[in-house]
């Protein structure tokens, strides 16, 4: 039986929007078979990406833990998707989890981790972390924190993204331009390969 077959993709019955893809295959491709990993997803939503990561992680064969991060409280300035969140009791962690446990009967590779961006960061040790993307709340002032808070946990070949660079998200925009530097855009996404551009 093959890996697809054995753990089959289950994202696309979850709520939410995710067009990345091609960064997140990119980052399972960026580390080795031999040598332990360590990826962090920042805002995860329904778990829509996070289900995508998980089962690309375990169908690679390659040792990655993944972290993702989330307060599943919503964001202030998004209130459409409070609005959602409050029919679910105010919290999607519930949902999250159940959803994860659901889909990933066979093996999980990924460890929840239910507090804020930055405080999460505050989690890892510097320079220990080979991939992190961060799509949580689209503000100025939380993009700016959440990279400042990220940036030095990534290893010298790690790589850092996030998503909505965009016209639409002009916080994002203006936070990523701010603090990364030279970066790729991929669709709605920036990307910055440590080693590559620094």
């Amino acid at each position: 039986m093959s890996l697809e077959n054995m753990f089959p993709h289950f994202y696309e019955s979850i709520e939410g929007a995710f067009d990345f893809h091609d960064v997140y295959h990119n980052a399972i491709e960026s580390v080795s078979c031999d040598v332990k990993s360590m990826f962090v997803e920042v805002g995860c939503y329904f778990g829509r990406s996070a289900a995508y990561m998980a089962v690309e992680i375990k169908r690679s064969l390659k040792p990655v833990q993944f972290f993702c991060v989330d307060t599943f409280l919503g964001s202030d300035n998004e209130p459409a998707q409070l609005e959602i969140i409050r029919s679910y009791g105010g919290s999607l962690q519930n949902k999250f989890m159940s959803t994860m446990k659901e889909g990933l009967v066979l093996f999980n590779p990924l460890i929840p981790i239910v507090m804020s961006s930055v405080e999460a960061a505050t989690m890892f040790t510097d320079k220990s972390l080979s991939f992190v993307f961060i799509d949580a709340n689209h503000s100025y002032q939380n993009v700016k924190n959440d990279i400042l808070a990220w940036m030095p946990k990534l290893k010298d070949s790690g790589i850092i993204a996030g998503h909505d660079y965009a016209p639409d998200c002009q916080g994002v925009v203006k936070a990523v331009d701010e603090l990364i530097g030279q970066f790729l855009i991929s669709g709605r996404s920036w990307i910055k390969d440590v080693a590559k551009t620094s």
